[in-house]
């Protein structure tokens, strides 16, 4: 644990004779940090790249096929 701390990963408070830890940083920002650097590394920093690896590498549904161009079309 006292690994994951010096590397920023974890905070500790200390209580008493025992540790606290929680993430140093929430679900949302590290999921968007993650879903960036997957981006660089593997899809040249393209987002249709990566959504089209995703589209034809998943069996999606025709419902879920249809929520994800409604996602696209709302976000213009």
């Amino acid at each position: 644990m006292k690994i994951l701390v010096k590397k920023g990963a974890l905070k500790s408070v200390k209580i008493g004779n025992t540790h606290l830890y929680s993430p140093a940083q929430d679900f949302d920002a590290y999921r968007d940090e993650s879903i960036g650097k997957l981006k660089a590394q593997f899809f040249d920093n393209s987002l249709p790249k990566m959504m089209a690896h995703f589209a034809k590498s998943e069996q999606l549904s025709d419902e879920e096929r249809e929520e994800l161009i409604n996602i696209i079309k709302s976000k213009k």
